[in-house]
C-alpha cells in the first residue's frame, strides 16, 4: 500500500471511530479498494515521490536556484485534482508537433521533474509534462521562459507548489488531456483563441464557458 493510499485508510479509520463504526465494514472496505483503484497508479506514485521529505537545498549560499537537485526537494503539498483547467508553453517545434499528434511525449524521469528544460534521458509516452492553471499571478507576466507557443488544456493532473518558482503547477500526462485548445499566432507573433469556426475569445475564462457549455 502506497504512504498515499494508507492516509486515505487512515481517514477511513477515523470517521470509524468518530461514529462507532466497525473498521471491517464491507462498506467502508469495497469503498476504500474501489478508491485505491479508481485513482491512477501513476498518479499515486508521482504524489508519493513529490511529498517525501526534503533532503537536499535547493539554493546556493547566494540564494541562487540549484536545478540539480532530485525534484521532490522542490516541490511540496502534492495532490490528484480532475478536470483542471491550465496553460501549457512549449516552443515553436514542440508547438507544430503537438499540434500534429497531441501531447505525445513528456519527462519519464520523475527526478528530472522539477526542472524539466533541464531534463536528460529518454523522453516517453507516459511521461509528465507541465502547465499553470488559470487563475495563475504567473500568466499575467509577459514572458516566463517556458516557450512563446501555448495551449490551453483541460486536464486530469497532479496539483503541486514549486519551492523555488513560487507557484502551482499541474504535471500531466498526455494520456490524462481530455481538452486541447491550441493558441493561434500570426507573423508579428500576437496570439489568440479561437473557436472551432474562428471567432475569437477575449480570455481564457470566456474560452473555457464557450467549451463547457452544456457539459
Amino acid at each position: 500500500m502506497t504512504s498515499f493510499q494508507t492516509q486515505y485508510q487512515t481517514f477511513i479509520e477515523s470517521i470509524c471511530d468518530q461514529f462507532g463504526m466497525p473498521e471491517a465494514s464491507p462498506a467502508l472496505q469495497n469503498g476504500f479498494h474501489a478508491y485505491c483503484e479508481a485513482v491512477d497508479e501513476g498518479m499515486v506514485k508521482l504524489v508519493d515521490y513529490l511529498n517525501q521529505m526534503a533532503t537536499e537545498q535547493i539554493r546556493d549560499k547566494e540564494g541562487n536556484p540549484v536545478t540539480t537537485h532530485k525534484a521532490f526537494n522542490y516541490f511540496e503539498n502534492a495532490e490528484v485534482k480532475e478536470g483542471m483547467w491550465g496553460v501549457h508553453f512549449t516552443n515553436l517545434e514542440a508547438y507544430q508537433k503537438i499540434m500534429i499528434r497531441g501531447f505525445s511525449r513528456g519527462t519519464a524521469n520523475l527526478d528530472r521533474l522539477a526542472y524539466t528544460g533541464h531534463a536528460t534521458g529518454k523522453r516517453r509516452k507516459d511521461g509528465w509534462l507541465f502547465a499553470l492553471p488559470i487563475d495563475s499571478d504567473y500568466l499575467k507576466e509577459y514572458d516566463l521562459g517556458y516557450g512563446d507557443c501555448c495551449f490551453l488544456i483541460k486536464t486530469d493532473c497532479v496539483l503541486v507548489k514549486h519551492l523555488v518558482d513560487d507557484d502551482t503547477e499541474m504535471l500531466f500526462r498526455g494520456k490524462d488531456v481530455s481538452t486541447m485548445i491550441p493558441f493561434q499566432y500570426d507573423e508579428e507573433f500576437d496570439y489568440w483563441v479561437c473557436d472551432t469556426d474562428g471567432n475569437k475569445f477575449d480570455t481564457l475564462t470566456d474560452v473555457i464557458a464557450h467549451y463547457t457549455a452544456g457539459n
